[in-house]
Order: C-alpha cells, then structure tokens, then sequence
C-alpha cells in the first residue's frame, strides 16, 4: 500500500514540473554551448599540410579558414611541410588565403617546395622552423620518362600567379617567379637555370620571413598568444574521399555506370533499386568534382541534358539521330570538363590527352551497356510477357503476388500448341507463322516497350518494335519475320 500511494501521488504530479526541468535543461546546454563558443573565439586554429597537396586539401582548406574566422579566431596557422602537389589544387588553397577573415601564418616546419611554396606566400606571414626550406616550384608533369617541366605555356601562368601572390603579400615578386622560372634571374640569390629554394638566411634577406621559432609554442609566444587554446582542424572523412571520387578511371566508371543505369531503367519504364544506384553514381561523381572545385553548375547542366538527349532518342526519335549524337556529346564533353577541370590554361597537353582517353573509356562503356540494356529489352523477359498477355481487368495488385496471371490466364480459352509460341527461342507454329508474316497487320495485345505481344488472326505472338513505343491495342505491320518473332511497327492507314 506504500509503495501505491507513492505512486498515485506521482502521476498526479503536476505537468509544469516536468516543462520547468525541461526548459532548464535546454538553458543548461544553451549556457555550455555558448560558453564553449566563447571559449572557441580564443583559440588559435592550426591547420596541418603534412603530406602532397591534393584536391582533398582545398575544401579542407577552405573548410578550415571559415571556422577560423566563424569563432573569431585570433590566428590561424597553416603548418607546412609537404613536397609540393596539384596545381590546380593549391590554386584553391591560394584563394582561400587571399581571401581569408582571419590572420594567416605559414609556419615553414621544415619543407614548404613547389605548390607548399604557394600555400606560405599567400599567407600573411611566413615563420620558419630550423631547417625550413621554401621555393623549388618548377611545374612538372609525369611521362614515361619520368618527370618533365610542364609546357611552356603553364609555366608562364604559374609564374604568373607566383608573382601576383608575392606582390598582393608585399614580398618581392621576381624573387617568387625565380621559385619557378630557371630562366628568371635574382641578383645575389641564384643565377640562371636555377630555381630558387630559400632556407630561413636566404628569405630573411629577401623579406620572406617574418619570424623564427622552434615549435608551434614558441611561434604563439614570440606573439603573447602562450597559454591560448589550441583548435587543431582535420581533414573530414567527406573531404578525404574526395581523392577517390576525382580519380579519372573512378569518375569515368561512374559517369559510364549512371548513365547507362538511369537511360535503362527509365527506358525501361520503372524507377526502382536500379535507377537509385545511377543516381547515387552520378550524384558521387558530382559531388566529388564539385567539391574539389573542378566542376560547376555548368558541366553538370550539360551533362544532365546530354542524358535528356540520348533518353530522347530511345524513347521517342527512332533509330539513331542528331538526339542522340548530341546527348553523347554533351555527356562526353561535360564528363572531359568536369574530370580536366575549367581552367584550361593550367592543363598541360598530356593532360589533356590523357583525359580523353579516359572519357573514351566511358563512351565505349556507355556504348556497350545501352546496348545490353536494347537487347535485353527488345527479348524481353517471360515473366513481362505473361504479365502483359494477362487479363487487364486483373487488379495489378493481385498481379503482384503472381496469383493475377495465373487466373487471367485460367480464365482465357487456351490454345493448345499456338500460344506456346511465344516461348523463348522456340519457332512459331505453322498456323501462327502464317498469320503473322511479313506484312501482316495485327494488333498489339500489350504495351510494346518495345518489346511486347501483338496478335495476328487469333495467334499471340512475340513482337519488338523498331524503338518506337506503342500502346496496347495499337495496330501493327510486321515488318521482319524471325524465327520466334516478329519485328514490327505502327500500322499506316
């Protein structure tokens, strides 16, 4: 009896109790969340390129230098030591430092060679470590010989960009072009045919060092910042996969493997697991491109058109047209763009190249799969056929579980020997194949997508159009007699 009236008591406890230790606790974690915010806006962001800049590191760069500047951040430092990497990569990277709200360090901890080199003169300061090294950023391009100097053409745009960098920073620009430029001399530092490679002396002299320090900890007390929290950013497992996505053999599989999944499964005319997984291909090839800032808006508009061209085609102009010559294009040409990137003056000519090569693997992969896709649609399966010879009036929910053809079927008059015709690969009766000659006109007993049933003086015979698609009850002309069918087309007159 206690412990009942204990109990009555608490379900007759008031409901505002249980509001008010609500509305507490969501003013509890409101208070802690600000209060880690304002915790946040006091720390220094470190930000690490340890290893070769890649595609992953600009949203990873870019990511990391908005939070920086969301929580107000006194100063962000970019740790650098890394080889080099992509140049169209490291482009990002440069804009996102040019752009950055939040004062940028580059601390040079030992390497900071080719793209890295970049990466510390778009930063507001440069630090080095002992040992640091800074320069080397000759762009080179991979052959079967090894690695050889980019056309001339890229170098000059990389020089370029070098010299605009360094002038935007306040450093010396022809001290930056001579980083990767062996022709571009600098008085004092290095002669021709050398590129310039600066240790902590070197770019002292130059102006390109505003600091020295042994760690991170003393980089933050040479500025009154020890003791301040530290926010170290790291890559996100979204941005690392962005490497895999924007690999060229992984963006053509996927390219060739949406389309061909979409195109059929629509062509098809069902929207189901098969369908989903063209889009989730496609949607993983947009995504990482997209994200690695080869690809915008534009490139996917002309693709998706190009996939509403060839759909065209199939499904509406018969044969093979300006439709889908075009939708291939598109798709081709956007795919090229996407996987090359937009800016054509950094591409060398191998690159090029080789792009395309990889964008005609997608087109023969394409090729191949559309018509698997046509052939297997113009055979067609039994179970579609029997399914489109049962009654119409058969509810299609009956037909779901099977049990709806089964008693169409029961409930039609059969036909001993001729309605077996239909079968795969077995030849047509005497009295069927007569009826349904070449020639014969006949009507379609089932929708014809294309491939379908028609009949033919009473006999049901397997049929598949030319492409074109025809609906049940449509009269048909056949215009080819095979073996176990027939191929037809929309009666004239």
């Amino acid at each position: 009896m206690p412990r009942s009236g204990r109990a009555g008591r608490g379900g007759a406890r008031p409901p505002w109790r249980g509001l008010l230790v609500l509305s507490i606790g969501v003013l509890l974690l409101i208070a802690s969340t600000l209060g880690a915010r304002a915790d946040t806006s006091e720390s220094v962001h470190v930000i690490a390129i340890d290893d070769e800049i890649d595609l992953s590191t600009a949203p990873y760069i870019d990511r990391a230098l908005q939070a920086a500047a969301d929580d107000d951040a006194p100063l962000a430092v970019v740790v650098l030591d890394t080889p080099g990497g992509r140049l169209d990569a490291v482009l990002q990277v440069r804009e996102s430092l040019l752009d950055a709200d939040v004062p940028t360090v580059a601390f040079v901890n030992r390497d900071a060679l080719s793209a890295g080199a970049l990466v510390a003169i778009a930063s507001d300061e440069i630090v080095f470590a002992p040992g640091g090294v800074l320069g080397a950023a000759e762009p080179v391009v991979l052959a079967s010989g090894g690695a050889q100097t980019a056309d001339a053409k890229v170098v000059a745009t990389v020089t370029g960009t070098f010299r605009a960098t360094a002038d935007a920073r306040g450093r010396d620009p022809q001290v930056a072009a001579a980083m990767v430029d062996v022709e571009v001399v600098v008085p004092d530092l290095v002669d021709a045919s050398q590129l310039v490679a600066l240790d902590a002396g070197q770019a002292e002299r130059v102006g390109y060092l505003d600091g020295r320090a042994d760690d991170l900890d003393q980089l933050l007390a040479d500025r009154g910042m020890d003791g301040t929290a530290v926010v170290e950013q790291q890559p996100r497992p979204t941005e690392r996969v962005v490497d895999v996505l924007t690999h060229p053999v992984v963006g053509a599989v996927l390219l060739a493997l949406g389309v061909v999944l979409l195109v059929g499964e629509v062509f098809l005319g069902a929207f189901g697991l098969v369908s989903a997984t063209g889009v989730a291909a496609l949607g993983a090839f947009f995504y990482g491109h997209v994200l690695a800032g080869l690809a915008g808006w534009q490139e996917i508009l002309v693709i998706l058109i190009g996939i509403g061209l060839i759909m065209l085609e199939i499904l509406v102009v018969p044969g093979f047209g300006v439709p889908g010559v075009l939708g291939f294009s598109a798709v081709l040409g956007g795919g090229w763009l996407t996987i090359v990137g937009a800016d054509l003056d950094l591409v060398t000519t191998g690159q090029m190249i080789s792009t395309g090569a990889t964008v005609l693997i997608a087109f023969v992969a394409i090729t191949i799969g559309l018509i698997a896709l046509l052939s297997l649609a113009s055979r067609g399966s039994r179970q579609e056929r029997e399914a489109s010879a049962a009654d119409s009036r058969t509810p299609r929910w009956l037909r779901w579980f099977g049990d709806g053809d089964r008693l169409a079927r029961d409930e039609e008059p059969t036909e001993p020997d001729d309605s077996d015709a239909i079968d795969d690969g077995a030849p047509l009766s005497a009295a069927a194949d007569t009826a349904s000659r070449q020639g014969a006109v006949g009507v379609a007993a089932s929708d014809l997508r294309p491939a379908g049933i028609a009949e033919f003086d009473g006999y049901r015979v397997d049929v598949v159009t030319l492409g074109d698609y025809l609906e049940k009850g449509e009269p048909v002309e056949v215009v080819k007699a095979e073996r176990y069918r027939r191929v037809v087309r929309r009666a004239r007159g």
